[in-house]
């Protein structure tokens, strides 16, 4: 999926918090998913890729394991940990990934 799809559906998942919240189209609704405890589009699917990549490790099957090895240097799934500061089989995956959330998002309202 490319950056441009991400982000277009990222502005149709922003805007189901707009149509159930009541808010505008040029208001932010990155608050409102904080507080409600969810995450923005692009962040759920950086979630459900490490959580995959991850389980991998975790497999019986020893041709998916001996992949999942290989998967460790792809540059894709190395910056995806580098920017939410998580590594192969970390368990604060999906908490790492939710602060990064919150950073940005106080970040941007200060």
């Amino acid at each position: 999926m490319s950056a441009a799809d991400m982000q277009k559906l990222n502005v149709c998942w922003n805007n189901v918090y707009r149509r159930v919240f009541g808010t505008n189209l040029w208001e932010s609704v990155k608050e409102l998913q904080l507080f409600c405890n969810r995450l923005d589009y692009v962040r759920i699917v950086h979630t459900r890729k490490l959580k995959f990549w991850f389980g991998l490790k975790l497999c019986d099957n020893k041709i998916l394991y001996w992949c999942s090895n290989w998967l460790c240097y792809n540059a894709i799934f190395l910056k995806l940990c580098s920017e939410y500061n998580t590594d192969v089989g970390s368990n604060y995956c999906m908490n790492n990934v939710y602060l990064r959330f919150y950073h940005i998002v106080m970040d941007n309202t200060v």
